[in-house]
């Protein structure tokens, strides 16, 4: 049965809490999804580009969805 700590790594962090010292704790991270990572990407860079329109890509955005498209594999 699958738990969810698959893959997950232990790290230090530094931790700010506001008031007084801060102190360094322990954290789980896990390794990030090169697909999600690209997906991303792409959706971040649509949102905040001026020449990109629902219609027509800048050059910037073809390279991500193409980053995207080789990441996530042939579609099925």
């Amino acid at each position: 049965m699958a738990d969810g700590t698959q893959g997950r790594q232990v790290e230090e962090r530094w931790l700010d809490t506001g008031s007084g010292p801060g102190r360094v704790v322990q954290v789980y991270v896990y390794p990030a999804d090169p697909v999600e990572t690209a997906r991303r990407a792409l959706k971040v860079h649509l949102e905040n580009c001026a020449e990109c329109a629902p219609d027509s890509w800048c050059p910037v955005s073809d390279r991500l969805y193409a980053a995207y498209r080789g990441e996530r594999g042939p579609a099925s």
